[in-house]
Protein backbone atom coordinates (compact mmCIF):
# COMPACT_ATOMS: atom_id res chain seq x y z
CA UNK A 1 0.00 0.00 0.00
CA UNK A 2 3.08 2.23 0.27
CA UNK A 3 4.05 1.15 -2.87
CA UNK A 4 0.67 2.53 -4.72
CA UNK A 5 0.68 5.52 -2.20
CA UNK A 6 5.00 6.86 -3.27
CA UNK A 7 4.04 6.05 -6.68
CA UNK A 8 0.53 8.72 -6.82
CA UNK A 9 2.22 10.68 -5.18
CA UNK A 10 4.85 10.43 -7.80
CA UNK A 11 2.67 10.70 -10.63
CA UNK A 12 0.97 14.09 -8.40
CA UNK A 13 3.98 15.93 -8.67
CA UNK A 14 4.44 15.05 -12.48
CA UNK A 15 1.91 16.15 -13.36
CA UNK A 16 1.81 19.36 -11.36
CA UNK A 17 4.74 20.12 -12.63
CA UNK A 18 3.77 20.44 -16.35
CA UNK A 19 1.83 23.78 -15.51
CA UNK A 20 4.12 26.37 -16.77
CA UNK A 21 3.89 24.08 -20.21
CA UNK A 22 -0.14 24.25 -20.03
CA UNK A 23 -0.28 27.97 -18.98
CA UNK A 24 2.23 28.30 -22.23
CA UNK A 25 -0.53 26.21 -24.35
CA UNK A 26 -3.26 28.32 -23.35
CA UNK A 27 -1.45 31.96 -23.88
CA UNK A 28 -0.59 30.73 -27.28
CA UNK A 29 -3.81 29.44 -28.18
CA UNK A 30 -5.63 32.93 -26.98
CA UNK A 31 -3.15 34.74 -29.11
CA UNK A 32 -4.05 32.75 -32.20
CA UNK A 33 -7.55 33.95 -31.74
CA UNK A 34 -7.42 37.29 -30.75
CA UNK A 35 -5.24 37.57 -33.96
CA UNK A 36 -7.71 35.73 -36.46
CA UNK A 37 -10.55 37.64 -35.06
CA UNK A 38 -8.95 40.75 -34.77
CA UNK A 39 -6.24 40.57 -37.57
CA UNK A 40 -7.65 44.02 -39.76
CA UNK A 41 -7.89 46.14 -36.55
CA UNK A 42 -4.15 44.97 -35.77
CA UNK A 43 -2.78 45.96 -39.34
CA UNK A 44 -4.67 49.12 -39.16
CA UNK A 45 -3.10 49.99 -35.94
CA UNK A 46 0.46 49.01 -37.30
CA UNK A 47 0.08 51.00 -40.40
CA UNK A 48 -1.26 53.97 -38.60
CA UNK A 49 2.42 54.17 -36.06
CA UNK A 50 4.96 56.76 -37.37
CA UNK A 51 8.33 57.32 -36.45
CA UNK A 52 8.42 53.92 -34.59
CA UNK A 53 12.17 53.10 -33.34
CA UNK A 54 11.90 49.54 -31.22
CA UNK A 55 15.17 48.65 -29.46
CA UNK A 56 16.85 45.13 -29.49
CA UNK A 57 19.96 43.50 -27.75
CA UNK A 58 21.75 44.17 -31.10
CA UNK A 59 20.53 47.62 -31.59
CA UNK A 60 17.75 49.53 -32.78
CA UNK A 61 14.98 48.83 -35.91
CA UNK A 62 12.98 51.68 -37.21
CA UNK A 63 9.55 51.88 -38.66
CA UNK A 64 7.37 53.93 -40.70
CA UNK A 65 10.51 56.51 -40.67
CA UNK A 66 9.70 60.24 -42.54
CA UNK A 67 11.27 61.11 -45.26
CA UNK A 68 14.53 62.36 -44.66
CA UNK A 69 15.19 64.33 -48.19
CA UNK A 70 15.53 67.96 -47.07
CA UNK A 71 13.46 70.52 -48.85
CA UNK A 72 14.82 72.44 -51.12
CA UNK A 73 16.62 75.83 -49.51
CA UNK A 74 15.32 79.40 -51.37
CA UNK A 75 18.84 79.76 -53.12
CA UNK A 76 18.53 77.02 -55.48
CA UNK A 77 15.00 78.37 -56.61
CA UNK A 78 16.56 82.25 -56.81
CA UNK A 79 19.68 80.14 -58.93
CA UNK A 80 16.48 78.48 -61.72
CA UNK A 81 14.76 81.64 -61.63
CA UNK A 82 17.80 83.61 -62.86
CA UNK A 83 18.50 80.61 -65.36
CA UNK A 84 15.19 80.41 -66.66
CA UNK A 85 14.66 83.87 -66.94
CA UNK A 86 11.24 83.59 -64.96
CA UNK A 87 10.18 86.57 -62.93
CA UNK A 88 10.48 86.57 -59.53
CA UNK A 89 6.90 85.73 -57.49
CA UNK A 90 5.79 87.01 -54.41
CA UNK A 91 5.18 84.42 -51.95
CA UNK A 92 2.19 84.07 -49.91
CA UNK A 93 0.62 82.26 -47.14
CA UNK A 94 -1.49 79.36 -48.70
CA UNK A 95 -5.06 79.62 -47.38
CA UNK A 96 -6.29 76.08 -46.27
CA UNK A 97 -8.89 75.19 -48.95
CA UNK A 98 -11.66 74.82 -46.43
CA UNK A 99 -11.60 78.54 -45.81
CA UNK A 100 -10.83 79.40 -49.48
CA UNK A 101 -13.94 77.61 -50.39
CA UNK A 102 -16.08 78.96 -47.82
CA UNK A 103 -19.07 81.31 -49.01
CA UNK A 104 -18.74 84.74 -47.41
CA UNK A 105 -22.02 85.84 -45.71
CA UNK A 106 -24.23 87.64 -48.00
CA UNK A 107 -25.61 90.41 -44.89
CA UNK A 108 -28.13 91.57 -47.99
CA UNK A 109 -30.09 88.24 -48.26
CA UNK A 110 -32.38 86.70 -46.48
CA UNK A 111 -29.97 84.84 -44.85
CA UNK A 112 -28.14 87.87 -43.69
CA UNK A 113 -31.79 89.14 -42.30
CA UNK A 114 -32.04 86.06 -39.97
CA UNK A 115 -28.66 86.17 -39.38
CA UNK A 116 -29.36 89.68 -37.90
CA UNK A 117 -32.64 87.96 -36.00
CA UNK A 118 -30.46 85.28 -34.69
CA UNK A 119 -27.70 87.49 -33.39
CA UNK A 120 -30.65 90.32 -31.78
CA UNK A 121 -29.46 92.73 -34.13
CA UNK A 122 -33.08 94.07 -34.83
CA UNK A 123 -32.72 97.13 -36.61
CA UNK A 124 -30.19 95.73 -38.90
CA UNK A 125 -32.37 93.22 -39.76
CA UNK A 126 -35.25 95.80 -40.35
CA UNK A 127 -33.54 97.20 -42.76
CA UNK A 128 -32.88 94.10 -44.82
CA UNK A 129 -36.30 93.12 -44.31
CA UNK A 130 -37.46 96.71 -46.14
CA UNK A 131 -34.74 96.54 -48.94
CA UNK A 132 -35.55 92.59 -49.70
CA UNK A 133 -39.85 93.45 -49.72
CA UNK A 134 -39.20 95.82 -51.80
CA UNK A 135 -37.17 94.01 -54.64
CA UNK A 136 -39.66 91.20 -54.24
CA UNK A 137 -42.59 91.18 -57.17
CA UNK A 138 -44.06 87.58 -55.96
CA UNK A 139 -46.92 88.79 -53.52
CA UNK A 140 -47.57 85.31 -52.11
CA UNK A 141 -43.19 85.45 -51.04
CA UNK A 142 -43.85 89.06 -49.50
CA UNK A 143 -46.62 87.71 -47.29
CA UNK A 144 -45.21 84.44 -46.14
CA UNK A 145 -41.62 86.52 -45.49
CA UNK A 146 -43.11 89.12 -43.18
CA UNK A 147 -45.29 86.17 -41.58
CA UNK A 148 -41.91 84.29 -40.49
CA UNK A 149 -39.95 87.32 -39.79
CA UNK A 150 -42.36 88.82 -37.42
CA UNK A 151 -43.08 85.63 -35.36
CA UNK A 152 -39.05 85.75 -35.01
CA UNK A 153 -38.59 89.28 -34.23
CA UNK A 154 -41.22 88.84 -31.54
CA UNK A 155 -39.65 85.86 -29.98
CA UNK A 156 -36.27 87.94 -30.05
CA UNK A 157 -37.92 90.08 -27.52
CA UNK A 158 -40.05 92.81 -29.93
CA UNK A 159 -43.24 92.89 -28.40
CA UNK A 160 -44.83 94.80 -31.41
CA UNK A 161 -43.69 92.50 -33.73
CA UNK A 162 -47.53 90.75 -32.66
CA UNK A 163 -49.59 94.02 -33.57
CA UNK A 164 -47.60 93.91 -36.84
CA UNK A 165 -48.88 90.35 -37.39
CA UNK A 166 -52.17 91.23 -36.42
CA UNK A 167 -52.14 93.92 -39.19
CA UNK A 168 -50.86 92.09 -41.47
CA UNK A 169 -53.87 89.34 -40.49
CA UNK A 170 -56.59 91.81 -40.81
CA UNK A 171 -55.20 92.75 -44.43
CA UNK A 172 -55.52 89.40 -45.70
CA UNK A 173 -58.86 88.74 -44.36
CA UNK A 174 -59.88 91.88 -46.16
CA UNK A 175 -58.38 90.98 -49.76
CA UNK A 176 -59.38 87.24 -48.78
CA UNK A 177 -55.91 85.64 -49.33
CA UNK A 178 -54.94 82.01 -49.41
CA UNK A 179 -52.17 82.66 -46.81
CA UNK A 180 -54.61 83.63 -43.74
CA UNK A 181 -53.82 80.07 -42.41
CA UNK A 182 -50.07 80.64 -42.63
CA UNK A 183 -50.03 83.96 -41.13
CA UNK A 184 -52.09 82.84 -37.97
CA UNK A 185 -50.00 80.14 -37.54
CA UNK A 186 -47.09 81.91 -37.17
CA UNK A 187 -49.20 84.31 -34.60
CA UNK A 188 -49.89 80.88 -32.82
CA UNK A 189 -46.47 80.53 -32.06
CA UNK A 190 -46.00 83.59 -30.31
CA UNK A 191 -47.95 82.51 -28.06
CA UNK A 192 -46.44 79.64 -27.49
CA UNK A 193 -43.12 81.73 -27.40
CA UNK A 194 -45.23 83.61 -24.17
CA UNK A 195 -45.61 80.11 -22.97
CA UNK A 196 -49.69 80.56 -23.05
CA UNK A 197 -50.63 77.59 -24.58
CA UNK A 198 -54.47 77.71 -24.27
CA UNK A 199 -54.15 80.81 -26.78
CA UNK A 200 -51.89 79.00 -29.46
CA UNK A 201 -54.13 76.09 -29.51
CA UNK A 202 -56.77 78.25 -29.80
CA UNK A 203 -54.85 80.06 -32.54
CA UNK A 204 -53.39 76.96 -34.17
CA UNK A 205 -57.11 75.68 -34.88
CA UNK A 206 -58.25 78.90 -36.21
CA UNK A 207 -55.31 78.50 -38.68
CA UNK A 208 -56.44 75.21 -39.69
CA UNK A 209 -59.64 76.41 -40.44
CA UNK A 210 -58.54 78.91 -42.74
CA UNK A 211 -55.98 76.62 -44.34
CA UNK A 212 -57.05 76.08 -48.13
CA UNK A 213 -54.69 73.17 -48.40
CA UNK A 214 -54.90 69.45 -46.28
CA UNK A 215 -51.45 69.61 -45.91
CA UNK A 216 -51.92 72.91 -44.33
CA UNK A 217 -54.47 72.01 -42.01
CA UNK A 218 -52.43 68.92 -40.78
CA UNK A 219 -49.74 70.87 -39.94
CA UNK A 220 -51.56 73.46 -37.79
CA UNK A 221 -53.75 70.52 -36.35
CA UNK A 222 -50.39 68.71 -35.34
CA UNK A 223 -48.99 71.96 -33.38
CA UNK A 224 -52.72 72.55 -31.58
CA UNK A 225 -52.63 68.96 -30.41
CA UNK A 226 -48.87 69.03 -29.36
CA UNK A 227 -49.44 72.03 -27.18
CA UNK A 228 -53.33 70.49 -26.08
CA UNK A 229 -50.98 67.48 -25.10
CA UNK A 230 -48.31 69.92 -23.44
CA UNK A 231 -51.60 71.43 -21.50
CA UNK A 232 -52.47 68.59 -19.73
CA UNK A 233 -55.34 67.83 -22.10
CA UNK A 234 -53.87 64.72 -23.43
CA UNK A 235 -57.21 63.35 -24.27
CA UNK A 236 -58.31 66.03 -26.22
CA UNK A 237 -55.14 65.56 -27.90
CA UNK A 238 -55.57 62.29 -29.17
CA UNK A 239 -59.17 63.13 -29.78
CA UNK A 240 -58.05 66.06 -32.60
CA UNK A 241 -55.89 63.92 -34.42
CA UNK A 242 -57.96 60.83 -34.73
CA UNK A 243 -60.71 62.92 -35.75
CA UNK A 244 -58.75 65.12 -38.30
CA UNK A 245 -57.38 61.44 -39.55
CA UNK A 246 -60.75 60.19 -40.18
CA UNK A 247 -61.67 63.65 -42.26
CA UNK A 248 -58.84 64.60 -44.15
CA UNK A 249 -58.29 62.60 -47.75
CA UNK A 250 -54.70 64.03 -48.74
CA UNK A 251 -52.26 61.24 -48.10
CA UNK A 252 -49.71 63.42 -47.22
CA UNK A 253 -51.57 65.23 -45.08
CA UNK A 254 -52.59 61.85 -43.14
CA UNK A 255 -48.70 61.06 -42.93
CA UNK A 256 -48.34 64.05 -41.05
CA UNK A 257 -51.31 63.61 -38.35
CA UNK A 258 -50.26 59.84 -37.93
CA UNK A 259 -46.52 60.73 -37.26
CA UNK A 260 -47.97 63.95 -34.74
CA UNK A 261 -49.93 61.07 -33.24
CA UNK A 262 -47.01 58.56 -33.02
CA UNK A 263 -45.09 61.18 -31.12
CA UNK A 264 -47.88 61.46 -28.83
CA UNK A 265 -48.21 57.54 -27.98
CA UNK A 266 -44.26 57.98 -28.02
CA UNK A 267 -44.94 60.37 -24.67
CA UNK A 268 -47.52 58.09 -23.24
CA UNK A 269 -44.61 55.06 -23.45
CA UNK A 270 -47.33 53.34 -25.19
CA UNK A 271 -44.98 51.59 -27.95
CA UNK A 272 -47.47 49.05 -29.29
CA UNK A 273 -50.30 52.29 -30.50
CA UNK A 274 -46.71 54.26 -31.59
CA UNK A 275 -46.01 51.57 -33.68
CA UNK A 276 -49.40 50.42 -35.51
CA UNK A 277 -49.38 54.54 -36.09
CA UNK A 278 -46.43 54.95 -37.61
CA UNK A 279 -47.35 51.42 -39.58
CA UNK A 280 -50.43 53.50 -41.13
CA UNK A 281 -48.73 56.15 -42.43
CA UNK A 282 -45.91 53.90 -43.82
CA UNK A 283 -48.60 52.25 -45.95
CA UNK A 284 -49.21 55.75 -47.59
CA UNK A 285 -45.35 56.40 -48.44
CA UNK A 286 -44.13 52.96 -48.50
CA UNK A 287 -40.54 53.77 -49.68
CA UNK A 288 -40.27 57.20 -47.05
CA UNK A 289 -36.59 56.56 -45.93
CA UNK A 290 -37.68 59.12 -43.01
CA UNK A 291 -40.52 56.87 -42.36
CA UNK A 292 -39.17 53.38 -42.96
CA UNK A 293 -36.37 54.91 -40.16
CA UNK A 294 -38.74 56.11 -37.56
CA UNK A 295 -41.07 53.18 -38.29
CA UNK A 296 -38.06 50.86 -37.80
CA UNK A 297 -37.07 51.93 -34.75
CA UNK A 298 -40.14 51.92 -32.97
CA UNK A 299 -40.65 48.36 -33.09
CA UNK A 300 -37.63 47.45 -31.85
CA UNK A 301 -38.53 50.14 -28.52
CA UNK A 302 -41.59 47.70 -28.71
CA UNK A 303 -39.96 44.33 -28.87
CA UNK A 304 -40.71 43.79 -32.77
CA UNK A 305 -37.29 42.86 -33.03
CA UNK A 306 -38.09 40.86 -36.72
CA UNK A 307 -40.03 43.66 -37.90
CA UNK A 308 -37.96 46.01 -37.56
CA UNK A 309 -34.95 44.31 -39.50
CA UNK A 310 -37.43 43.90 -42.24
CA UNK A 311 -37.74 47.68 -42.12
CA UNK A 312 -34.09 48.53 -41.72
CA UNK A 313 -33.72 46.28 -44.48
CA UNK A 314 -35.78 47.36 -47.02
CA UNK A 315 -34.39 51.19 -45.77
CA UNK A 316 -30.72 49.79 -46.83
CA UNK A 317 -31.79 48.50 -50.42
CA UNK A 318 -33.20 51.95 -51.12
CA UNK A 319 -30.10 53.87 -49.46
CA UNK A 320 -26.92 51.56 -49.14
CA UNK A 321 -25.02 54.80 -47.25
CA UNK A 322 -27.67 54.76 -44.44
CA UNK A 323 -25.19 54.30 -41.29
CA UNK A 324 -27.18 54.36 -38.68
CA UNK A 325 -30.02 52.02 -40.39
CA UNK A 326 -27.04 49.52 -41.05
CA UNK A 327 -25.91 49.95 -37.05
CA UNK A 328 -29.35 49.67 -36.07
CA UNK A 329 -29.60 46.71 -38.37
CA UNK A 330 -26.98 44.85 -36.51
CA UNK A 331 -28.61 45.76 -33.00
CA UNK A 332 -31.25 43.69 -34.05
CA UNK A 333 -29.71 40.99 -35.26
CA UNK A 334 -27.59 41.04 -31.63
CA UNK A 335 -31.00 41.13 -29.76
CA UNK A 336 -32.19 38.46 -31.61
CA UNK A 337 -29.15 36.75 -31.15
CA UNK A 338 -27.89 36.46 -34.39
CA UNK A 339 -24.19 37.14 -33.86
CA UNK A 340 -23.24 36.46 -37.46
CA UNK A 341 -25.32 38.97 -38.99
CA UNK A 342 -24.92 41.48 -36.27
CA UNK A 343 -21.16 41.28 -37.00
CA UNK A 344 -22.04 41.28 -40.72
CA UNK A 345 -23.87 44.64 -40.64
CA UNK A 346 -21.70 46.32 -38.19
CA UNK A 347 -18.56 46.40 -39.96
CA UNK A 348 -21.15 47.30 -43.37
CA UNK A 349 -21.88 50.37 -40.69
CA UNK A 350 -18.04 50.59 -39.83
CA UNK A 351 -17.51 51.36 -43.87
CA UNK A 352 -19.59 53.71 -44.13
CA UNK A 353 -17.55 55.65 -41.75
CA UNK A 354 -20.00 54.97 -38.61
CA UNK A 355 -18.08 55.43 -35.77
CA UNK A 356 -20.53 53.57 -33.22
CA UNK A 357 -20.45 50.08 -34.68
CA UNK A 358 -17.03 49.53 -33.87
CA UNK A 359 -17.60 49.83 -30.17
CA UNK A 360 -20.60 47.18 -30.48
CA UNK A 361 -18.79 45.06 -32.66
CA UNK A 362 -15.72 44.39 -30.51
CA UNK A 363 -17.69 42.25 -27.71
CA UNK A 364 -19.44 40.36 -30.45
CA UNK A 365 -16.23 39.28 -31.20
CA UNK A 366 -15.12 38.24 -27.60
CA UNK A 367 -17.82 36.47 -27.47
CA UNK A 368 -16.96 34.42 -31.07
CA UNK A 369 -13.16 34.39 -29.14
CA UNK A 370 -14.80 32.82 -26.42
CA UNK A 371 -17.36 30.30 -28.13
CA UNK A 372 -13.90 29.03 -30.26
CA UNK A 373 -11.93 28.38 -26.58
CA UNK A 374 -14.32 26.56 -25.07
CA UNK A 375 -13.94 24.13 -28.10
CA UNK A 376 -10.46 23.57 -26.86
CA UNK A 377 -12.42 22.77 -23.28
CA UNK A 378 -12.50 25.56 -21.40
CA UNK A 379 -15.57 26.72 -19.52
CA UNK A 380 -15.95 30.26 -19.82
CA UNK A 381 -19.56 32.12 -19.82
CA UNK A 382 -20.14 34.70 -23.31
CA UNK A 383 -22.64 37.49 -22.18
CA UNK A 384 -25.04 39.34 -24.54
CA UNK A 385 -23.44 43.00 -25.79
CA UNK A 386 -26.50 44.44 -24.21
CA UNK A 387 -26.13 47.54 -26.35
CA UNK A 388 -29.34 50.08 -28.00
CA UNK A 389 -30.10 51.29 -31.02
CA UNK A 390 -29.04 55.23 -31.70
Amino acid sequence: MNTNQFWNTENIKAVASLWPLALIIFLILVVFVVLIFFLPQTRKFLSGLNNLRLKIWQGEIAVNQPSTTPPKPDEESNVQEAATGAPKTERKEEVPSNVKNEPELDLDSEHGMYYYLFTGKLDDAEKVFQKLQSTTNDPEERVRREAAYLRQRFEKGDLSAQDRLHQLETRLKEGKSTLLGVVQRMDAFCYVSSRDYAKAVERFKGSADSCVTEAGRATSLGFAAAYLYKSTKKEEAFRLLKGAINTIQDSQAKVSLLTDLANLYENEKDNFNRVLALQRALSFQPNSKDLLFKTAYACSEADFHELAVLHYEKLVQIDSSQKSALNNLGVAFDKLQIPSLAVKNYKRAIDNDETLAAAKLYPIKMNLALVALNLFGLNLKTKNSGFQER
